[in-house]
């Protein structure tokens, strides 16, 4: 099944003093959520290699210039995210 990350979570949270307070299946889900979470970042990694990009860049680093078209404040807005929660609520 390849649960690596899970199996290395599982050994360090053996090593954890036995005072928290977490429940069985809060603990089992510690693990999965770890597990899921890796796998998700592997999968982010291959696809940014296999895209081959050329360029790191920021939205810091975006120039706005008025010839462009491109608003600051609007960029800054977007890149923070902040958009997304309001049209999922």
């Amino acid at each position: 099944m390849k649960l690596r990350t899970l199996a290395a979570a599982l050994r360090e949270m053996t090593l954890m003093p036995p005072d928290n307070h977490l429940s069985f299946e809060e603990k089992i889900g510690m693990l999965v959520d770890r597990e899921w979470t890796e796998r998700d970042n592997r999968k982010l990694a291959q696809r940014v290699k296999q895209a081959r990009l050329s360029v790191r860049a920021s939205p810091e680093q975006i120039i706005c210039d008025p010839a462009r078209g491109l608003d600051k404040p609007v960029l800054r807005e977007l890149s923070s995210g902040h958009w997304f929660a309001r049209i999922t609520t």
